[in-house]
């Protein structure tokens, strides 16, 4: 599942930084979660989402990562 990202879309779209910029951060997550499906279709603010998750998160894992274009 993805959230509206800067983008303004609801899908991975890469890493995007200018040419010389500094470098960005970019945070994945992954959620074990109590339940089979997360009803939140309807939803399409990430502070909602992250509302209804936290109710039944399990486990979590992150990886943080930062990239840069030279």
């Amino acid at each position: 599942m993805h959230t509206r990202n800067d983008f303004g879309n609801n899908r991975y779209d890469g890493s995007a930084p200018s040419a010389g910029d500094v470098a960005h951060r970019y945070v994945f997550m992954v959620h074990a979660l109590d339940v089979e499906t997360l009803d939140v279709r309807a939803i399409r603010d990430r502070a909602m989402v992250s509302f209804s998750l936290a109710f039944h998160i399990l486990a979590r894992g992150v990886l943080r990562s930062t990239y840069r274009v030279a």
